[in-house]
């Protein structure tokens, strides 16, 4: 669906909904994607409930409305699994948000820290844009996507691939589970949680950044 500006005109009534819409040929739609009542059982440890809507949700953020309350939600990648919530490094963590859904080819299951009743529903924003909007982007020049700050996911970017865009002259930024924006300052060579120095800081003796193992980029929380 294209974005239709308002088009003033001499004479016009101002409303809030029409001052809202601003007149820049560009703006953003919501699209709910599920809103169902759950209640969360047992399951192997952890208290889940499958979710009707069945469709993979990918999107790199979500806005969850959990019991009335919004979350921002950032994808988390693991086990070839998509998560959004209250998921860390270590699996459920739900000091900040009260659960966490999962999405796959399995389907869609929302989990909470017990067994409870909950009303959940989650939507994703998407730009539209006018006709000269788009038009006048088409006419722009390439960008070579070479240079663009290179963002590092956690437990998936290697060093490897941190020091090819670091040598190409690239930025490079990451965000926590939480969505929080880190800048990458430097990084070394080995296996250790505080390997990666980025800005702003971890919280000393919560959360420090560095490499794993298998030398991925990781998070690393207290």
């Amino acid at each position: 669906m294209a974005y239709t500006p308002v088009g003033w005109q001499t004479g016009d009534t101002i409303t809030a909904d029409r001052l809202n819409r601003m007149d820049r040929g560009w703006g953003y739609e919501s699209t709910e994607l599920f809103s169902e009542t759950v209640t969360t059982a047992e399951q192997n440890g952890i208290y889940g409930a499958a979710l009707a809507y069945s469709d993979v949700i990918d999107a790199d953020s979500i806005i969850v409305t959990f019991d009335g309350m919004e979350y921002v939600c950032s994808r988390i990648d693991k086990y070839g699994t998509h998560f959004y919530g209250g998921f860390g490094e270590q699996g459920p963590v739900f000091t900040e948000y009260p659960f966490f859904l999962s999405s796959g080819r399995n389907g869609n299951t929302v989990y909470t820290e017990t067994a409870s009743t909950h009303t959940v529903a989650a939507s994703v924003t998407s730009l539209q844009t006018s006709a000269d909007f788009a038009a006048a982007v088409s006419m722009a020049s390439p960008i070579d996507a070479s240079l663009l700050p290179f963002r590092c996911v956690p437990s998936v970017t290697t060093y490897a691939e941190m020091r090819a865009a670091a040598v190409a002259g690239r930025l490079l930024y990451f965000y926590t589970e939480h969505g929080d924006f880190h800048l990458v300052i430097s990084f070394q060579n080995e296996a250790s949680a505080t390997a990666v120095t980025a800005y702003p800081e971890g919280q000393e003796n919560v959360e420090t950044y560095g490499f794993n193992g298998d030398m991925v980029f990781s998070v690393f929380i207290y």
